[in-house]
This record gives C-alpha cells, sequence and structure tokens, in this order.
C-alpha cells in the first residue's frame, strides 16, 4: 500500500516542482496586476506549461488555475481513499493525516520556492491548512478537555476484591432444599467465574459467617435481599489463601461497623490476608449461641487448608456429627449405633479439598496427604448424611471423569444427567451428601477394583495419583 504512496508524492514532486522557463508570450500574458509576477519567477509545472502556452487569454488563464485546484482535489480523493482502505486493513485509527501532511507540504514548497499563484495559495491553500491546523488542535483540546472532565467525575478504581465478574449461577433452589434439613441457613453466592461463597446464619442469636468472600460487595447485596444485617457478621471463615477465597477479607472486615469486630478465620499454616484468628486441625469454636464449628485441617492442595464443620450445638453435643464406616453407612460417634433420623446432619465446607464428584489439584501437597484427607479425616469420621458445601461449580467436568472412570456406576452416571440438567437450568449444584460423594467420586473410591484397573495400581497411593494426573489430563 504504501508504493502508491511514493508514487503519488513523486508525480506531486514532478508537477509541482519540475520548473521550466515560461515562453516570454506566456510572462507577458499572466504579467497583469492580478498576478504581478516578475519574468524570473513566472514559472509552473511541466504540465500546466504544456497547457498554457496555448491559453494566452484571461479564459486560459482561469482554465489552468482550475485545472490546478481540480488536481490538487484529486490529489486529495486519492489520499482519503488509500487512507480509509489503510484503516480497514490495519483496523484502527491512523494518527497521522496525510491531509493535514499535503497541505503543509504545498505550504513549504510556495514558502521556498514561489511556485504558485498568490491569488491560488491565499483563496486555496492557506485556509485548507489553517483550517486543518485549527481543526487539529480543536479536536485535540476536546478531547483533553473531555478526558479530564471524565477522570474528575470518575468513580475511584475499585479493589482487586470488588473485579467485575460473571455471574455463573442465579438460582439456588437445590441449595434451599437440601439445606432445610440442618436446621440452620445456608446461602449460597456465586462469585467470580465459579466459586462459592457461603452465608451461615445463626438461629439462636441471628449471628452470621460467611465463608470464602471472594467479592464482598455481592455478599453485602444477597444480605439485604435476605433482609440480614449485616452488622451480625461476627466470623468470616477462610478454608485457604488462595485469592479467589481470600481477596475479599480485608473489604469484608471493611464493611462493619466499627471495623475489628469480626473474627477472620484462617488455617495457621496457610498466609490468609486480614486473618486474626489461626486453627488447627481439632480447634473447634462457636458462631453466635446456636452454631459449633470443628476444624478439619486438609493439607494438599494448600499446605494449610481447612474444612469447617457446622452443627447445631444441641445436635454436636449429643454426638450429631457422627461417623461413617466409609461403606456409606451412618452411625452416631458416641454410641456407635445408628444416627436417629431427628438428629441434624452437620454441613462441611469443603473449599478446594473435596467437590462434587472430585478434588482439588494438588499444588502443595502429595497424593498420601489427599488420601488421607479423603479417607481418614472425611469419609472416615463423618455422617453419611453430612451436607457438602464446595468452593466451586465443578460439578458437570467432575462427574463427566467420573462416569469415565466407572462406565457401569449408576450413581455417577444418573448424578451426571442431574448436573447437566441443573446447568442448563442455571441452577446451583451445591450441595451434595457424603453418601453421594462414597458412591460416584472416583478419589473417595480408590480402594474399589475398578479404580485399580483403570490405573493399572493396586496401591491406593498409585491410585490417587494416577487418578489425578487423569483428572489434570481429561477433556
Amino acid at each position: 500500500m504504501h508504493i502508491y504512496y511514493y508514487y503519488l508524492m513523486s508525480l506531486s514532486l514532478f508537477f509541482f516542482c519540475f520548473r521550466t522557463r515560461a515562453h516570454p508570450s506566456l510572462d507577458r500574458s499572466i504579467s497583469t496586476e492580478s498576478n504581478p509576477l516578475p519574468h524570473t519567477h513566472a514559472s509552473t509545472s511541466l504540465f500546466f506549461c504544456s497547457f498554457r502556452f496555448g491559453c494566452f487569454s484571461c479564459f486560459g488563464r482561469v482554465l489552468c488555475r482550475f485545472g490546478l485546484i481540480a488536481f490538487v482535489l484529486f490529489f486529495i480523493y486519492i489520499l482519503y481513499h488509500l487512507e480509509k482502505r489503510t484503516n480497514r486493513k490495519k483496523k484502527q485509527k491512523r494518527k497521522t493525516s496525510w491531509f493535514l501532511f499535503f497541505f503543509l507540504f504545498l505550504k513549504r514548497i510556495h514558502t521556498s520556492t514561489k511556485l504558485f499563484d498568490p491569488s491560488v495559495t491565499h483563496c486555496l491553500l492557506l485556509p485548507l491548512v489553517r483550517g486543518c491546523i485549527t481543526f487539529s488542535f480543536r479536536e485535540r483540546k476536546k478531547k483533553m478537555s473531555a478526558a479530564a472532565a471524565a477522570a474528575a467525575t470518575a468513580t475511584p478504581p475499585k479493589k482487586p476484591y470488588m473485579k467485575v465478574a460473571k455471574i455463573h449461577t442465579n438460582k439456588f433452589t437445590h441449595a434451599a432444599t437440601a439445606s432445610a434439613a440442618l436446621k440452620f441457613r445456608v446461602i449460597p453466592v456465586a462469585t467470580l467465574e465459579d466459586n462459592y461463597a457461603y452465608i451461615i446464619i445463626d438461629p439462636k442469636s441471628g449471628a452470621i459467617a460467611v465463608v470464602d468472600p471472594a467479592e464482598p460487595d455481592k455478599l453485602q447485596t444477597v444480605l439485604k435481599r435476605e433482609g440480614l444485617d449485616q452488622s451480625k457478621i461476627s466470623h468470616v471463615l477462610v478454608t485457604h489463601h488462595h485469592w479467589d477465597h481470600s481477596q475479599g477479607n480485608e473489604g469484608m472486615v471493611s464493611l462493619l461497623t466499627p471495623p475489628g469486630t469480626v473474627t477472620v478465620v484462617g488455617g495457621e499454616a496457610d498466609p490468609v490476608p486480614a486473618v486474626t484468628k489461626k486453627v488447627k486441625h481439632g480447634d473447634t469454636f462457636q458462631i453466635g449461641t446456636g452454631l459449633n464449628v470443628s476444624v478439619i485441617h486438609t493439607p494438599c492442595h494448600t499446605r494449610g487448608h481447612v474444612l469447617f464443620c457446622v452443627s447445631l450445638v444441641s445436635a454436636a453435643a449429643a454426638g450429631g456429627s457422627g461417623s461413617g464406616s466409609g461403606d456409606g453407612k451412618t452411625t452416631d460417634s458416641k454410641t456407635g449405633a445408628a444416627a436417629t433420623p431427628s438428629t441434624p446432619p452437620s454441613a462441611l465446607f469443603t473449599g478446594d479439598t473435596l467437590f462434587t464428584g472430585g478434588c482439588g489439584r494438588f499444588f502443595e501437597g502429595v497424593a498420601s496427604e489427599m488420601l488421607s484427607n479423603m479417607y481418614d479425616r472425611i469419609s472416615t469420621p463423618l455422617r453419611g448424611d453430612t451436607l457438602i458445601f464446595s468452593g466451586h461449580e465443578y460439578s458437570s467436568s467432575n462427574l463427566r471423569f467420573a462416569v469415565h472412570c466407572e462406565p457401569d456406576n449408576k450413581a455417577a452416571s444418573d448424578k451426571h444427567v442431574w448436573a447437566l440438567a441443573q446447568d442448563e437450568l442455571d441452577e446451583c449444584t451445591q450441595p451434595s451428601t457424603l453418601d453421594e460423594e462414597r458412591s460416584y467420586n472416583p478419589f473417595m473410591r480408590v480402594h474399589l477394583p475398578a479404580l485399580q484397573k483403570l490405573t493399572g495400581k493396586t496401591d491406593r497411593v498409585d491410585v490417587m495419583d494416577a487418578l489425578r494426573n487423569l483428572k489434570n489430563n481429561f477433556k
């Protein structure tokens, strides 16, 4: 494209800059009061010289000037279309004005050589040059003024935790129905692209705890929608230090009045932002007067990753958290007898350790640690009706992998079909139950021959490691 510019500029130089002394008759014909150019400067382009030899009259001079104007306009027309084509191809706005450059070029030639008639220069070129320059400066000043006004009225930039995010789900019918058995409210809040935060409400005192509040503004909106007083927030529970779970800690604290009235809880081995209470495995504390929280340390995804098992104080005192033998049977943790239906289940907030049909990546740990987490710290000690609230909406992809691992597992295929239907309805898939996870989650079934055959391993640690590698590369 640039070769055309070179051709056109060469032609202009040839037509406008190739000076030739005019014929005496031509000089006599143009040396008038309206064109008082001396004989030594009466020169014009070769092109127009040949035209003017045959036009000695006033009419000829007018035609010649019109021809010059026509040539200039034609040149502008060519430059305009070349610029448009260049803009379309590059899909960006050119910062150089070829028109302004052209007029400045002609003005420079006239200033140095007195090539053009004064009438042409003052009537055509100079007004256009001045117009282009004035227009350019006016536009620039206008843009600068608009930018300054916008900067003055713009709101301050959002903090990192206020990042604009896509709402990946808007309906929580399943969550509300499944959570009814808890006897206390758990409200999921969709944050970022596929994260979940949770609001936990103590039925006795009305105290509120929030889990992994990555976007405090969204939690604040949900609290207002549900008619809840945000000043009742007493705890912020953070499962691990990754930004998509902990970036809103400072923002959550700043929302409360007076500040410092909230306890930010995080694992002692994790660098959780704004943490005020570091906990370890086996620690317990209360939310208000009605909810008991037990801490389960599950190192692997991060070194200090913790789970929060929340239950009613009465249920916890009566052994309502229960235990599981790993075969799906629910037993009372004190007596070993079957747990009575009247004892409410617990809610387990698993962050990025346990998902519906899957587990978290081994970022800061090894397979043996995840195996211990799944069997020794989750599946065995907890009741089968424990509700699992995970930190991400990964259900469909995890269950597709579960079906791939065990094609004949009806529980996995049924749950996968259900999860796909939930996705179509824009519905949250949380929570699941521990009994359900035991029936289809491959990372809780590494002791089974089907998974050992799939991985070609027999040791459970090796099976866990092989399954995680398969899932990392599963499309």
